[in-house]
This record gives structure tokens, sequence and C-alpha cells, in this order.
């Protein structure tokens, strides 16, 4: 059985292409693959310095030597990797022998590179990474955590900082998966958790109330809210002026009968007028 076929049995898949992929295949019960520290790459043979490639190859057994049915299961696949494992490489001849091997030989998609597929693979089920295929493919990932933008960022070379606006065509397209909003089937825009266990909360400041942001119930919280500040505003304005009435005193009309009167003004100023009037 050749590599094809056994990786086709590894996976359970019989539309598998091989390429350079750079998986350990590892039984432990069921099949698991581990991807490799690096990969060899077609052309590489020749200048992959053979000590450093056997640093692959003691990688790999110490992995194996976790998963101890592994080297069985894949004997029973008719591979014979025992001989590949247990000697050491020395020569080109080795390089080439070990990047021909299931161990740098693996099931490949569409020929995406590594960090694409992998995207792909752990992305959201409505979110499209690959947004642009053919000669000149390109490939995008949300610009903030899920959910909280639009934006997208270029992920044709990882750690790129080059975005595309909600209204680019490959953002459109990153995003087209997502169901259109009704109202039936109302979208809520979220960013973050609000605790352990994953609820998420709504954009926008939480409320001390407990309403959502920017529900129907809320708006109309704050519509009273503004209607009793205006109605409190309007009361005290008048318990001022009652106030203001009340403190003010008429002032009275001078004494004949030669005794001193105080007359009390607004401005809370005492006058004292002292003697009647002259004869």
């Amino acid at each position: 059985m050749n590599i094809t076929e056994a990786w086709q049995k590894i996976t359970g898949s019989e539309a598998v292409e091989l390429g350079t992929a750079g998986f350990i295949p590892v039984y432990n019960g069921e099949w698991l693959a581990f991807r490799s520290t690096q990969i060899i790459w077609p052309g590489m043979e020749n200048s992959s310095d053979p000590e450093k490639v056997d640093r692959l190859r003691r990688y790999t057994l110490e992995l194996l030597a976790a998963f101890p049915e592994t080297i069985p299961q894949l004997e029973k696949l008719g591979l014979r990797v025992r001989a590949l494992l247990n000697r050491q490489i020395n020569t080109p001849e080795d390089v080439r022998a070990w990047a021909d091997s299931i161990f740098n030989m693996g099931p490949v998609y569409d020929h995406l590179p590594p960090h694409v597929a992998d995207a792909m693979v752990l992305a959201y089920d409505d979110f499209k990474v690959v947004v642009q295929s053919g000669r000149h493919p390109q490939y995008v990932l949300p610009a903030g955590p899920y959910g909280t933008t639009k934006q997208t960022v270029n992920f044709n070379t990882p750690g790129s900082r080059m975005k595309y606006g909600p209204r680019h065509e490959f953002s459109k397209a990153a995003w087209s998966l997502q169901a259109p909003v009704t109202p039936q089937n109302p979208t809520k825009r979220y960013r973050g958790t609000l605790d352990e266990s994953g609820a998420q909360r709504p954009r926008g400041r939480p409320r001390k109330d407990g309403l959502t942001p920017g529900s129907k119930e809320a708006k109309a919280a704050d519509a009273q809210r503004k209607r009793d500040l205006i109605k409190a505003r309007k009361e005290r304005e008048r318990e001022r002026k009652v106030a203001k009435k009340q403190q003010a005193v008429t002032i009275e009309k001078p004494s004949t009968n030669g005794e001193a009167t105080i007359t009390q003004l607004p401005s809370r100023r005492i006058l004292a007028r002292v003697g009647g009037e002259s004869a």
C-alpha cells in the first residue's frame, strides 16, 4: 500500500490528495495527526542539512514513543517505517527518503498554504477565509474579535496589518455566509464575553437597570427618565419662586408715636429709624 492509500485509511476519506504537509500520524485507539516542526518543501532536498533533518526524525521518534500502537498500525497499512525511523540521516539520499515518507507527505486541501488551511479548519462556519481564488488568491480574517467588526485583514501573509473596510468586496465576500437580517432573524452585535461560561453581551456599556443597550425597552426607559428630569427641574424652579416671594417683606410705614421702626428689605439689610417727626 502506498502513502496515499494509507492516508485514505487514516483519514477515512477516499478523496485524499497527497502533497507536502508535514503531518505525523499517531494512533491512540483512533488516528490523530500532529504537524511537524519543519517541512521539507519540494526542491529543498539539495539544500537541507542532513544533521538538521535528523532532528526531525528524533522529534518524530519522541512523539511516537508516547503512542506505542502507531508503528504496528502503520505496518498493518503496509508501511514499513521502522528502518526509516531508526536510521540516522547522514546523506542527501537519507534526506530525500525522509522527504518522501509519510512523515513529510500528507493530505493537502486545494493546495492551500498551511496557515490558510489551518484558519479554514478553525474558523466559524459562517466566515469565509478564501474570498478570491484563481491565479491571484486572496485570504482574509476578521480585523477584530469575531462579531465586533465587519472589517477584514489581509491573510496572504500571516500577521499582515493591511485592512479592508466593511464595504470592500473582500469583506463582503468574507461575511456572505451569514444569514440576512430580517424581522424573523434579527442580528445582534457582540463583543467579548461576559463571564467564563461564554455568555456574550450586546455592544455598548452595560446598563445599571439591566436592560439591553439599544433595545426598545432601554430607549423607552431613557425617554421616561428624560421626562422625569424635566418635570423635576420645573418643580424646583416653581419652589424657588415661591420661596423668594415668602422672603420679601412689605416695607412698613414710619411710626408716629416716636418709637423706632425697623424695616426689613429683600436684601436682608436692616434699616433703623430713631425718633418721630419733628414738631
